[in-house]
């Protein structure tokens, strides 16, 4: 769970510091979320589904390490017996 919440931490202060600087800056909320959108709109389809297989490659690999994880620790509670 670590591996997702940490980026998705980071981004919501990165994101708000970048809404914090362009209000400071005098622009308006809707060309601040704009501004923080913007990266996302010029991208052309190739670079878009090259990001969204990568962001699927990271939320898996997460997924499974969890799986893992919990699959170990019930495998090795039913191992020891009960005292």
């Amino acid at each position: 769970m670590k591996m997702i919440a940490i980026p998705i931490v980071m981004m919501m202060m990165l994101t708000g510091m970048s809404f914090g600087i362009d209000i400071l800056q005098g622009f308006e909320l809707r060309a601040s979320l704009f501004n923080a959108v913007n990266p996302f709109l010029v991208m052309e389809t190739p670079e878009l589904a090259v990001f969204i297989f990568f962001l699927f490659c990271f939320v898996m690999d997460a997924f499974f390490a969890f799986y893992r994880k919990r699959k170990n620790v019930t495998k090795n509670s039913k191992k020891q017996p009960q005292s």
